[in-house]
């Protein structure tokens, strides 16, 4: 997905470029201008290596994820699951900090999600107080 959205973003770009020397409209300079100052603040900010760093923490994240409710329903030792637990803390603290105001935007999505987990963890049997997060709930 990534590979075809650079592509095309560079496509867009070359096109861009190349019409360019064929107007006399002001007002496509200026669309021009405004897209290339976007582009240029995109680069310079690390915009694009922030959200491929946020992609890859996910992904991460989902498959410790995964692994642990695996060695969790295999009954796995003690010592597996806090290694894996060990894991799923680094890659939290690798990944790139959020960005201001996410939370606010996202926070009824998150709410929602949260309760949904701790209902179908409830529904497992397995929702004890150390499996939901010490009975923390969003607000």
């Amino acid at each position: 997905m990534g590979a075809l959205f650079g592509t095309l973003l560079a496509v867009g770009v070359v096109a861009i470029l190349a019409a360019v020397p064929f107007t006399n409209n002001s007002a496509m300079m200026i669309g021009v201008r405004v897209f290339l100052a976007v582009l240029v603040f995109g680069l310079s900010s690390d915009v694009l290596m922030s959200v491929r760093a946020h992609a890859q923490a996910g992904r991460e994240i989902n498959s410790i994820r995964d692994r642990l409710r695996v060695a969790a329903s295999n009954g796995h030792e003690e010592a597996d699951i806090i290694y894996l637990m060990s894991e799923y803390n680094a890659a939290v603290e690798a990944a790139p900090v959020v960005v201001p105001l996410a939370y606010k935007l996202k926070r009824n999505t998150l709410n929602e999600r949260w309760s949904q987990y701790l209902a179908d963890r409830a529904a497992q049997g397995d929702a004890t107080e150390e499996n939901t997060v010490t009975g923390h709930t969003p607000t």
